[in-house]
């Protein structure tokens, strides 16, 4: 990945312009501005774009462009400075490691009524962006589950480690993976399959609403072929009503979140990938390769996840040529996540409504991005939490539309003129060059007859902030299956398959290898992405690829099939065609389902070595009626119950899995003896 770097040139009158490799040029701006006491008229900083970022370039990027600038302000001499890599993993340190403890209380049928977790962190030696890690395990760790009482607590001890930073997905990564690991645990506990106790807890569609949409989809089934009928237990969201005169019936998460019936896609697609992925078949076959086989043990897990997002309001600007090519400024910055191919692709769709459908040129051609720069267009914002792509999408689009009504008279004109010409001309001549032509300046000394350059200020909603008409739900499911060695602790990801609700997607292409790139790196952080430290000094052990292990092709999993929700319901009411849902970092939870895999395998390994010893191999623990405790990280301990069922038989409580799930620490918690 492209090292923290900076060039800093000093320019007349005392002014300095910065090249940073950052998430936000307006964060670099207020940072230089105000350590050499300048205007910010005075600063110019840019950027074309990053190579990668996963928010360590949100303000780590401000260390190297204020020394660069303070070195070039001293010297009046263009200065770059570049970070090496073993020096930035010394300088910021990536996510909190945390240690779980929680007590779960469930009723005589096996639901969960209470749930109190703990979450235990190890800050650096100043908080920093911990902030939003903490913040966000806490709102976080209820996830899809429908728990009437719930208690959160975050505790984040100073360490003497590099600052933490926030990564991709901060802190909720870590939360569903605990969350899972629980629901694990007390299935376990239980005798019950985990998938099935999972879906019993999970927020539930009201049957009058099940009711009413399987009827729906009925009356739907007998004007369409056969092979369009939909035959899931849980019909299609498109078949839930959306309310009539506006009303929306609400759903509300165990924090009391609310989204609207209608965008709650999770139960569907929990069926849908059971069904698709051949679950069920699937399990049989692995319990049964896990009962012949001694030395290789096989998991298999799914893992549900919610992923809250909130929509911004962001400012793009629109310039069209003369010549008819136009030039955009939207308010992100490219790090490989397509936001510049979105914000092209949302002007090409808003300016081609001026030109009949046949007529309409490829416009793409026509566009050009311009890097992010603080003097062509300020306070653009920080690219972050998944949803940049998204406003700058409805940015553009509202700039364009501006541009359409200043267009639309001239396009009027041609048209009318080509009718009367009769057999001279027609409708063709009709063309984005045209108009642009009739509308820009006849030649480069005089001025155009309109404003060619529009920028607006837009978002999904007319809301301000962080308002929760500004926030929707991502939904996704994750089926895993893995294999591990016992006697070496080696593991395979055989295959994963993923259902993600990305929305309307503006580009398919770009939301899967978002979705693709995102699941492999959680295998990463649940795999291979082991962190050490001097356990004297804090200095970072872990500081290069020959100790940090990112994850490799080894870890790619041998099959990885990823499925996108069809016919998503809308989630916005304003740029209904620009209606998709971030792909960023939401995915990125989906590797708890590996999490889980892999316990299910462990625990098999446990199960196998129980049946041939005969020897209790989980510490009890007595507790009151219903109640289960442990720590989902770090040192496991017994729960109270019997586990009497499928695939869990004769394994009354979990080992506990220390993450990332490396040979060594896969080792430590597989039978001590095999042989």
């Amino acid at each position: 990945m492209e090292p923290q770097t900076a060039v800093a040139t000093p320019e007349e009158g005392g002014r300095l312009s910065v090249v940073s490799s950052c998430q936000g040029c307006d964060y670099v701006l207020w940072c230089v501005a105000k350590l050499l006491k300048l205007r910010h008229n005075q600063v110019h900083v840019s950027c074309r774009r990053v190579g990668g970022g996963f928010g360590g370039k949100a303000d780590r990027a401000l260390w190297p462009a204020a020394a660069a600038a303070v070195a070039a302000h001293k010297l009046r001499r263009q200065v770059r400075l570049v970070v090496a890599p073993n020096v930035d993993a010394g300088m910021n340190a990536g996510r909190c490691r945390m240690s779980v403890d929680w007590a779960a209380g469930v009723d005589k049928i096996g639901q969960l009524q209470a749930l109190k977790v703990t979450f235990s962190l190890t800050a650096g030696a100043f908080f920093g962006l911990t902030t939003v890690e903490v913040v966000s395990i806490a709102s976080a760790v209820d996830s899809v589950y429908d728990i009437p009482a719930v208690s959160v607590e975050v505790r984040a001890a100073r360490c003497h480690l590099p600052p933490h930073t926030t990564v991709r997905g901060p802190g909720k990564i870590s939360a569903v993976i605990a969350i899972e690991h629980i629901m694990q645990q007390i299935a376990a506990a239980l005798g019950q399959p985990a998938e099935s106790f999972k879906k019993r807890n999970m927020i539930q569609l009201p049957q009058e609403a099940l009711t009413a949409a399987a009827q729906a989809a009925a009356a739907a089934a007998d004007k369409t072929s056969s092979n369009e009928l939909d035959t899931s237990t849980v019909p299609h969201p498109k078949y839930f009503a959306q309310g009539s005169n506006g009303e929306q019936s609400i759903l509300a998460t165990a924090f009391g979140k609310p989204f609207a019936l209608h965008q709650y896609t999770l139960p569907y697609m929990w069926q849908h990938l059971q069904d698709v992925s051949e679950y069920e078949e699937r399990r049989q076959a692995v319990d049964k390769f896990n009962r012949y086989s001694r030395f290789k043990k096989r998991g298999l897990a799914l893992a549900p996840v919610r992923y809250m997002l909130y929509h911004m309001k962001r400012t793009a600007t629109v310039t069209i040529y003369a010549d008819g090519s136009i030039l955009l400024l939207h308010p992100g910055t490219e790090m490989g996540q397509g936001i510049a191919t979105k914000a092209q692709q949302a002007a090409a769709h808003t300016l081609g409504q001026l030109l009949p459908p046949e007529q309409r040129p490829p416009l793409l051609e026509y566009i050009r991005v311009a890097c992010g720069s603080t003097e062509l267009m300020p306070h653009a914002g920080v690219a972050a939490g998944s949803t940049t792509s998204e406003a700058a999408t409805a940015a553009v689009a509202a700039a364009c539309e501006l541009l359409l009504e200043r267009l639309r008279p001239f396009a009027e004109e041609l048209a009318a003129v080509a009718a009367g010409d009769g057999a001279k001309s027609s409708s063709r001549d009709v063309t984005w060059e045209a108009i642009c032509k009739a509308a820009g300046p006849p030649d480069p000394v005089m001025g155009s007859k309109v404003v060619l350059t529009a920028t607006a200020r837009a978002g999904f909603t007319d809301s301000e902030g962080w308002s929760p008409e500004n926030t929707y739900q991502f939904f996704g499911v994750g089926a895993a299956e893995v294999e591990v060695d016992l006697l070496t602790g080696e593991r395979r990801l055989l295959r994963a398959d993923l259902m993600v609700d990305v929305g309307r997607s503006v580009n398919p292409a770009v939301d899967l290898g978002q979705v693709e790139g995102a699941f492999m790196q959680g295998v990463g952080h649940v795999m291979t992405e082991e962190v050490a430290e001097d356990q004297q000094t804090g200095t970072p052990l872990t500081n290069s690829t020959w100790t940090y292990k990112p994850p490799g092709l080894a870890e790619l999993p041998a099959e990885l099939n990823v499925h996108m929700l069809r016919e998503s319901p809308l989630h916005v009411s304003k740029f209904k065609q620009l209606s998709a849902k971030a792909t960023g970092e939401p995915p990125l939870m989906l590797a708890a389902a590996v999490v889980c895999a892999l316990q299910d395998a462990v625990a098999a390994a446990w199960i196998g070595y129980s049946a041939q010893t005969s020897r209790q191999q989980t510490e009890r623990k007595g507790g009151s009626d219903g109640a289960l405790n442990g720590r989902p990280v770090g040192c496991g301990t017994a729960g109270e119950g019997r586990v009497i069922g499928r695939p869990l038989a004769g394994l009354e409580v979990l080992p506990v899995l220390q993450l990332p799930a490396t040979a060594a620490n896969l080792k430590k918690v597989l039978p001590p003896a095999l042989l």
